[in-house]
């Protein structure tokens, strides 16, 4: 990890050690400041939707959905056209048990795929499980 350390030092906005240096903290177990590594990656050096999906996966991966949803708002902001991006806002809305926004999330998901066929089944569902969850 010093050897990653070392090269930000010298170029605080290299992509790859960057990347290097979050993936190397998360196998040490420090997943939360992986993601604050993409986070300020995107906020200091160049606006990345790569570094904002990780840090919102990872937060998602740590059941912090509020920090997860803020990282998606600003994601989506970026990225709006990107179905993945969607879905994993709409998992992390069904995390926090706000279906109706989960399921409009879903939706987009479906409505950018360039080809329906493609989606996963898991996207279905899940838009489902929403769906009951409602009642």
């Amino acid at each position: 990890m010093a050897g990653h350390i070392a090269v930000l030092l010298r170029e605080p906005c290299d992509w790859n050690a960057t990347y290097e240096f979050a993936g190397a903290l998360q196998q040490a177990g420090y997943q939360r400041e992986a993601a604050k590594v993409f986070q300020a990656y995107s906020a200091k050096c160049r606006p990345s939707d790569v570094a904002l999906y990780r840090a919102a996966d990872i937060l998602y991966g740590l059941s912090d959905f509020p920090a997860a949803i803020k990282v998606t708002d600003d994601l989506l902001a970026m990225s709006p056209d990107l179905p993945q991006f969607h879905y994993l806002r709409a998992q992390i809305l069904q995390g926090t048990k706000r279906y109706k926004e989960a399921i409009d999330a879903y939706d987009s998901t479906i409505g950018l795929a360039e080809d329906i066929n493609s989606i996963n089944s898991e996207v279905f569902r899940q838009l489902s499980a929403s769906y009951a969850a409602l009642g």
